[in-house]
């Protein structure tokens, strides 16, 4: 008898543990490169390149897990940046062992066409620079991504409803582990650009009547994705930055270029290849470039520490 009251009274205690759920992308080129400026990619046609913008939004995250049961995150949207860290905490649920998750590229169009300006500053559907939205009839960029390719410049913009693309990653022997579970996604990005001729340069900005951004969907669905189910050790390069909310202006700009923040002591200037091109001492909280192009600024503390990463066009 006291051994079924033993059983009856720890039964609730059981029923009530919780877990902590995460979702993290690992940005990678080529498998066993960190993403970064200075690391070349190589599609699938043997096309070298650089890339100086991938960002895409992701929604309606949800998850299988312990024998087929659904949990959904309701109302999330997350812009992931490749050149930050993606890691976002869905709070504490009952799961113990991952099946799959599953998510949608793109936003889900009840809030594509709403109007950006309504959201806070610091929410993925704000305005941002550079513009992830299209305008009233399209909505936002799905996805944009821009390199260059042997000297010509490549640019692949998403835009449109049908667009919007399940995309299911399964798991194999994810379990939680000391109370939290992670989600823990390898995202390609030399695969995002498979069959695409990047040596000719291209500028597209389309829908699903473009046979090139139809191309970058169908990658993003098939290819790019996978379980990252062993010990990898965390990013150490710039993918660990948390951005802060730099003012740089005016962007486009003539060559001067100033910086409204107190907190940056030095700026590093990378030109779109990846190359190195000076490093300034801010003075004044301005900067001075003086060739034409398109650079990435690594803004820098006190203590040499990377604090954002900014691109800028300069036109003389």
């Amino acid at each position: 008898m006291k051994t079924i009251l033993l059983t009856i009274l720890l039964l609730p205690f059981i029923a009530q543990a919780q877990t902590d759920v995460s979702f993290k992308i690992n940005h990678l080129l080529n498998a066993s490169q960190n993403f970064s400026t200075t690391n070349k990619g190589q599609n699938n046609l043997g096309s070298n390149f650089t890339l100086g913008r991938m960002q895409y939004y992701i929604s309606d995250i949800s998850i299988k897990h312990d024998g087929g049961q659904t949990l959904s995150f309701v109302d999330t949207t997350i812009l992931v940046d490749a050149y930050l860290n993606t890691n976002i905490t869905f709070g504490n649920f009952n799961v113990t062992n991952l099946e799959s998750v599953t998510f949608y590229l793109g936003v889900a169009q009840a809030k594509n066409h709403l109007d950006p300006s309504t959201y806070p500053s610091s929410h993925p559907l704000a305005p941002k620079s550079p513009s992830m939205h299209w305008g009233w009839t399209s909505g936002y960029r799905f996805f944009a991504i821009e390199g260059l390719s042997e000297g010509q410049v490549f640019e692949l913009h998403g835009v449109g409803n049908a667009l919007y693309e399940e995309i299911v990653v399964d798991f194999e022997e994810t379990s939680a582990e000391d109370g939290s579970l992670v989600i823990d996604i390898n995202a390609e990005y030399n695969e995002a650009l498979r069959d695409l001729d990047l040596v000719a340069g291209f500028s597209l900005h389309g829908d699903e009547n473009d046979a090139g951004v139809v191309t970058g969907k169908n990658n993003f669905k098939n290819s790019i994705f996978s379980a990252n189910e062993g010990e990898a050790e965390n990013p150490t390069n710039i993918t660990n930055i948390q951005k802060e909310a730099i003012g740089l202006f005016p962007n486009p700009s003539k060559g001067q270029i100033f910086i409204d923040n107190s907190n940056v002591f030095k700026v590093d200037v990378y030109s779109f290849d990846g190359r190195f091109i000076q490093e300034k001492t801010l003075i004044n909280k301005s900067l001075k470039i003086n060739n034409n192009g398109i650079f990435f600024l690594y803004l820098k503390d006190n203590l040499d520490n990377i604090i954002s990463i900014n691109k800028v066009a300069v036109s003389k």
